[in-house]
């Protein structure tokens, strides 16, 4: 009790209710708070919403102080046992540590007891390499059965595999991102990248060539390099081209063509290039200095380095080789 008293009297005795809310009434409140606040975007408050709920239908009732690791592995293991991908669990899992650190943060909860559970273990998705022609062939499509937004669909194809971009990040750029004199593409300087930090492309041949391309048809009443076809006398950029690439890709008959493909794209081919991944990750908008990279592409550099080395050839006469001694 003495010892009580001296953190009282030091401010250091943290006292809390008995009772804490249930985790259901509480993730509704948490809901509002974010969205209020609006420090995350839409998407990720969706997805929170729906890791919410999923947590409600199993470990809602339970009070906050009552949620610790022996809870969340059971939920875990049910969520698995009902068909759920690791990656969606882990999303759900870091949604309720998002919850529970509100909590505390509103001093509800002295710590959070969850912190030592591990990640269940997902395979990274496979990307497909994506080649040159097939996106051109992608572009082309898109130019012969849709003239309305055909043309801005291959240009938008285009300067992603170009520039390494995201697909909505690609879609708000401005010209004023677009500095010619030191041959660099700004993307994010708007603040809502992945990251919410600008970052800078510098210029590569095709990317140069294809921003000129695209500065002689741009439009006079646009800031933006992909103004909407819908502006009503506001000058804002297209939101998305989903329905133009869904015909695209349907005529092209590249069926899994995606925009993101587009990135993978840049990236494998800065790889194979012999780009050194810190680079790669500047220009793509990592923060990790390249480890990423070089986890889930560095097959590729020695795929490529293989490759190359068939192509050495000692027998320069045409002749075959032999070693002579000295």
């Amino acid at each position: 009790m003495q010892k009580m008293r001296v953190k009282r009297d030091e401010s250091e005795l943290k006292l809390f209710p008995k009772r804490t809310p249930i985790l259901a009434e509480y993730g509704v409140q948490y809901l509002d708070f974010i969205e209020a606040l609006k420090n995350k975007k839409p998407n990720t408050i969706n997805r929170e919403r729906t890791a919410i709920n999923a947590l409600g239908g199993l470990i809602g009732e339970l009070r906050l102080r009552q949620i610790n690791n022996a809870v969340v592995m059971r939920y875990m293991a049910a969520r698995k046992k009902a068909g759920k991908s690791a990656r969606s669990i882990n999303l759900e899992v870091i949604t309720l540590r998002n919850v529970l650190r509100h909590a505390k943060a509103e001093g509800h909860l002295n710590s959070i007891a969850i912190n030592d559970v591990e990640w269940l273990h997902q395979e990274p998705k496979k990307k497909r390499l994506v080649s040159l022609e097939e996106i051109e062939h992608v572009c082309q499509a898109a130019l012969k059965h849709l003239p309305d937004a055909g043309p801005m669909l291959a240009d938008f194809l285009r300067l992603m595999a170009f520039s390494g971009g995201r697909w909505a990040e690609t879609l708000r750029l401005k010209w004023a991102d677009v500095d010619w004199e030191r041959e660099q593409l700004t993307i994010g300087s708007d603040g809502l990248t992945k990251n919410r930090e600008a970052r800078v492309v510098d210029f590569n041949g095709q990317l140069k060539r294809h921003l000129r391309d695209m500065a002689k048809r741009k439009q006079p009443d646009s800031v933006y390099l992909f103004p909407s076809p819908r502006r009503e006398g506001r000058d804002v950029p297209t939101v998305t081209l989903n329905m133009a690439l869904r015909k695209a890709r349907e005529k092209s008959k590249v069926t899994d063509f995606t925009c993101h493909l587009c990135r993978h794209f840049f990236i494998s081919y800065c790889v194979m290039s012999g780009i050194d991944y810190m680079t790669i990750a500047r220009w793509v908008g990592h923060k990790d200095g390249g480890i990423l990279i070089g986890k889930v592409y560095g097959h590729l550099s020695n795929e490529h380095t293989q490759r190359q080395a068939q192509r050495v050839n000692f027998d320069l006469s045409g002749g075959n080789a032999s070693l002579k001694s000295q």
